[in-house]
């Protein structure tokens, strides 16, 4: 009976997760998150599309600091290698501490087993930093 009970709560969680987007697949994705001292990427999901996989979210800021203009998100195969990258302008906010920006990033990946993702917030420049080992 307690196998029962608990199947049932996990199936109502994974239906309202998918209600929240739709109906559509949310993907087990390994991901790294990084942004600026004072920033956060928050709430990233990985939704599966009929020709790759969309990633959705919140770039937030926690302190007065100047905000992100971009964020990326790359592609990282087994060994490391970044094998793809996408990525998507962030509306600038004002100065002042909270608020958050949501991005949506449209990718025609298909991404394997072995592989996972890295999505950073950026004030410039072209790639992410590097993971930290192990992740």
């Amino acid at each position: 009976m307690r196998f029962t009970g608990m199947f049932a709560i996990i199936a109502s969680l994974a239906l309202a997760g998918c209600a929240a987007y739709g109906g559509a697949t949310l993907l087990p994705v390994p991901m790294h998150l990084s942004a600026p001292r004072g920033i956060a990427v928050r709430s990233a999901v990985a939704i599966e599309t009929s020709t790759g996989v969309r990633f959705h979210g919140a770039v937030c800021r926690q302190a007065t600091v100047q905000s992100p203009t971009r964020l990326r998100v790359e592609r990282i195969d087994d060994g490391g290698v970044v094998t793809a990258s996408a990525s998507r302008s962030l509306p600038i906010r004002g100065r002042r501490e909270g608020g958050c920006s949501f991005y949506d990033v449209t990718t025609d990946w298909k991404l394997g087993a072995d592989e996972h993702v890295r999505i950073c917030a950026l004030r410039g420049g072209d790639a992410c930093p590097a993971s930290p080992a192990g992740t």
